[in-house]
């Protein structure tokens, strides 16, 4: 798998088996609906084992640690790791698939769109062999979307994914911490930089892990669980702010309004008064510590860098015009003097043009219509889920102003594993509306206690 170019979040766990393997409480799986519960699988029709789709959840994990912090480790130990874990998911969603085909419209259209970028690359683009090089990127994500997708499709919980986020903005500050990237930073009026990377990929890993420390301690029944989570919040905000990524702080504080302000829902205040309390302590500490950090010396000139992304979008629109049809993928830096417009908006349509467009944004519309269909489902952790996917698109079509999206391994393993819940919801919501679903659709159990979180301790 290419290590990530975004300023675009993902994953070893521990998790609860304990509550798995119970019947579903009454009302809650399409009962309270006034459906009949979902029927039970015959024996020759059990359940799939979930090792299988737990192994797809850590591998893609793996992956997308190890190319969030690719510059670390020598190019050749770099790329017989991803094989070895790309192999492995490759084998694994093969497996999977000859069990029961899986491949969800958002999958579908990802592969259009590249296999359209491929055509369009190779009737007008004029650097053909970067054209392909960026096609074969594109193809490993969306394997690495697709086995996500049937993972949570076959067992949908998010906590891997999320504590795997959590994980690395943890492993990012150890490193940070350790090899004194701080003190670095003042002895050479720099940025950040964590593992050898680019500081907004730092920046995107500290926003995501917030993201994720907020929907694990919520999900989370245990405080000594809790606790750990809601301390890391100030840590991750303070280490961003030494990246320098303007974009990330944004993207942080939009995480952590739209968090507060849908924070009624549900139960366990007084873990979301605890939460509350940690974004007040995070704000409070960011504000005391703005000037002498490398965010806070970079918004000085934030109106003439302002300016010039202004001038690059002015640009890429005018190529948008001339070329309609695409100039290739990878093609930008053959008409500008930059490798990327510095919005996937631009991007996708500059390389692709609107058919390549429309393919790639229809994604991101088919989940969220998904989304809003399963709204009538409370459905084991389904309420909080879409809260968090709402949180999570609002974050992503923020970052899509600036680098693309669609070769970030960490964007891939999030949204792929939304995805993968939520038409996992669909299909057991049209499953009990028939009353005749097949056993493979719908013969699975949620944790004991559906909304409190204890089948986590």
């Amino acid at each position: 798998m290419a290590s990530p170019v975004a300023d675009s979040a993902a994953r070893p766990h521990a998790w609860g088996r304990g509550g798995w393997g119970a019947a579903p409480r009454p009302g809650n799986a399409g009962g309270a609906m006034g459906f009949a519960p979902a029927p039970r699988p015959a024996p020759d029709h059990a359940p799939a084992s979930p090792l299988l789709p737990l192994l797809l959840k850590g591998l893609a994990v793996l992956i997308a640690a190890l190319s969030t912090a690719a510059s670390a480790f020598p190019p050749a130990l770099t790329s017989l790791l991803l094989k070895v874990f790309g192999g492995g998911l490759v084998l694994t969603l093969a497996y999977l698939l000859s069990k029961r085909r899986v491949m969800p419209g958002e999958v579908r259209l990802y592969f259009s769109f590249l296999a359209w970028g491929v055509t369009i690359s190779l009737l007008v683009a004029v650097d053909t062999a970067a054209s392909l090089q960026m096609a074969w990127k594109i193809f490993q994500s969306g394997l690495l979307l697709w086995a996500v997708v049937v993972a949570h499709e076959r067992h949908p919980d998010l906590r891997i994914t999320m504590w795997g986020i959590w994980l690395i903005g943890i492993l990012y500050i150890y490193v940070a911490y350790s090899n004194q990237a701080i003190t670095l930073i003042d002895e050479t009026g720099g940025r950040m930089t964590v593992m050898g990377e680019n500081s907004n990929t730092g920046g995107q890993v500290f926003v995501f892990a917030i993201l994720a420390a907020l929907y694990l301690s919520e999900r989370a029944a245990s405080w000594r669980t809790k606790l750990p989570l809601v301390g890391s919040i100030p840590v991750l905000a303070y280490f961003l702010l030494f990246t320098g990524s303007r974009k990330m702080l944004i993207g942080m504080i939009l995480v952590a309004t739209l968090w507060g302000l849908t924070m009624t829902k549900g139960r366990n205040s007084p873990a979301k008064v605890v939460l509350l309390l940690a974004l007040a302590l995070t704000a409070y500490g960011i504000v005391g510590l703005w000037a002498d950090t490398p965010m806070g010396q970079r918004y000085e000139y934030a109106e003439k860098d302002l300016e010039g992304r202004e001038a690059l979008y002015s640009d890429g629109w005018t190529l948008v015009k001339a070329h309609p049809e695409g100039i290739g993928l990878a093609n930008q830096s053959r008409y500008m003097n930059i490798g990327e417009v510095h919005t996937e908006f631009l991007d996708v349509w500059l390389t692709t043009g609107a058919v390549g467009a429309a393919l790639y944004f229809s994604i991101y519309l088919l989940t969220l219509r998904r989304v809003m269909r399963s709204r009538g489902m409370n459905m084991g952790f389904s309420v909080l889920d879409r809260r968090f996917f709402w949180i999570y698109m609002v974050l992503i079509f923020w970052l899509m102003f600036g680098y693309s999206r669609f070769k970030d391994p960490l964007h891939m393993v999030v949204f792929g594993s939304f995805v993968g819940i939520f038409f996992h919801i669909q299909e057991c919501y049209g499953a009990i509306r028939k009353l005749s679903a097949p056993p493979s659709i719908c013969g699975f159990t949620f944790p004991k206690d559906l909304h409190s979180g204890n089948a986590f301790q």
